[in-house]
Order: C-alpha cells, then structure tokens, then sequence
C-alpha cells in the first residue's frame, strides 16, 4: 500500500472512531470557502440568451481590446516593471484598459465568443472539454490543418493576455485573462478550457447580444468591429453620434485620420447592404462626425 493510500485508510479509522470531521485544510474559513467553489463557479447569464445569439460586455465592444490588425503588424503590449500593469487601451468613456500581451484582434474575439458558447452551459469558472473541431465549426472556420494551427495560437493569445477593466460607475476594477486556462491533448485534439469566472462580472454593466449568423457572415476587423460596436448602443429613438477620429482611436486602427475615413466609409457601406445599419457621415475628414442607427 502506498503511503496516500495508507494516510487515507488511517484518516477513516479517526472519523469513524471519533465521530469528528477531518480538515483537508485544518482551516474552517478554507473549508467554507472550497464548499462553495462549484455553485460560485456558474456563469452570470443574462435573459433572453439563447442559441442564435452570441453575448459580450459592452466594455469590450467600446474598446480597443479586440482590435483592428493589419496582417503581419500585431503589436505586443508591455507589462510595466513597477506596478506590474499593462500598458493602457482606447475605451470608451466610464472605463480605463489596461493590456498586456500580444494584440488581440476580431478574430480572436470570435474565438472568445465561441469558447463562451461551449461553456454556457457549464458555466465560468469550470473546465468544459471541446475538441478543436467543435470551437472552429461554432466560428463557420474550414476544419483544416492551418486552422487548427491558428486556433493554437489564438487560445493561447486569450490565454497569455493580461487585462484590466475599471469600471468607474461601480468602482470595481478586473484584472486577469479572458481564459484562465487550457489543457491540450494532442492525441484527441481536444482542450480542456476554463473561462475565468471574474470575466461574467464585467456584463453588468451592461450586455450586447450579436446574432450569431449575422457577425459571422461579416468579412473584415474593421467591418466587425464596427458592426459590433453599432450594435452595443440603443439607437431606436435616436442615432449613435461619434466622430470618426474616436472610432478611429477605439477601434486601434494604425491608419492616419484621412485614410482611417475612407475605409470607415466602405466598411460602413457594407454593413448597409446587408440591411444591418443605417448611416451618415457628416463633416471633412479632419472633423467627421458618424451617424448610425441599428436596422435589427
């Protein structure tokens, strides 16, 4: 008999003889706090969440957190050596961002958006087992070798990204990673993800919900980005008003503010014809005011 075999058997006889619990911990305020991990561990769900909708914070849709990235041109944010802090982000206003790590962009949010869907069920906080082909068949992704390879380095992106919100109304701050963690098994090419349980405290300040089949037919950062964002602001009495020098800043586009309107203007040309906004922009380049209305 091994020896944790052994400590096992003579803990049992003590129970039995005396009648007493036995502290793993031999600390009562430890024991309180283990008996709740697992209801503790459940996701915040908002109402009316079902199957055709995808939820997000509205902090993270205000934000540069995911943002617009040229291709070969991913920035790596700096944790600072005294305060341990990462370096701070475009948000909108009622919030300060912090980040540290390599630069997310939409498609890492889409990966964010489909871990969140395999876990809903389950909820934050507990590790849910997925293969790499459930999450890239949530996303609409081809199952291929280069996908799977792409899907490695964006979990591992969501993982190794530090991240803090303050949020200034409620005077609470987060501070970690999207996903706390994930357990490759190569052989089975599955993960064994936990999406950390702190993330569902930053939709209380409110939710959007993008229809699913709607952000994944968009092709484009920039066109989701601003999709998404649109869709985070009540516009049925009256249209969201921004410059476009803000949306340029939030989205963290790297393009001057003259290139920055132009491709704006596409990419909200092609959200029109797809009957999912309305829009006008307003003003010359340098002072361009945005006009939009949700159609959904």
């Amino acid at each position: 008999m091994n020896s944790a075999a052994s400590v096992a058997k003579r803990i049992a006889k003590i129970k039995s003889k005396s009648g007493e619990q036995i502290s793993i911990f031999n600390n009562p305020i430890a024991e309180e706090v283990q008996s709740k991990k697992l209801s503790e561990g459940k996701i915040w769900t908002p109402e009316h969440f079902n199957d055709d909708m995808w939820i997000a914070p509205y902090c993270v849709l205000r934000s540069a957190l995911f943002s617009v990235v040229k291709r070969g041109k991913r920035k790596e944010y700096k944790q600072n050596a005294k305060t341990y802090e990462g370096e701070k982000i475009a948000s909108w206003n009622g919030y300060e961002i912090t980040m540290s790590g390599f630069q997310l962009d939409q498609a890492d949010f889409d990966c964010l958006l489909a871990c969140i869907e395999a876990c809903k069920a389950q909820g934050f906080g507990d590790s849910v087992v997925v293969t790499k082909k459930q999450l890239l068949q949530l996303m609409k992704r081809t199952v291929s070798k280069d996908s799977y390879l792409w899907l490695d380095k964006s979990i591992t992106r969501l993982v190794s990204a530090k991240i803090g919100v303050l949020s200034k109304k409620r005077k609470v701050r987060f501070f970690g990673s999207f996903l706390s963690s994930f357990i490759e098994d190569e052989q089975s090419s599955k993960f064994a993800l936990k999406i950390n349980y702190d993330l569902s405290k930053l939709f209380v300040d409110g939710t959007s919900y993008l229809e699913k089949k709607v952000r994944l037919s968009i092709s484009g950062d920039l066109d989701k980005w601003l999709y998404s964002y649109i869709y985070s602001h009540d516009t049925s009495i009256k249209p969201h008003v921004v410059s476009l020098e803000k949306l340029r800043e939030l989205c963290g586009s790297g393009s001057d503010s003259r290139r920055f309107r132009f491709k704006a203007k596409e990419a909200l040309e092609r959200l029109e014809s797809k009957k999912l906004i309305a829009f006008e922009i307003k003003g010359k380049a340098d002072s361009s005011i945005l006009y939009a209305s949700r159609l959904k």
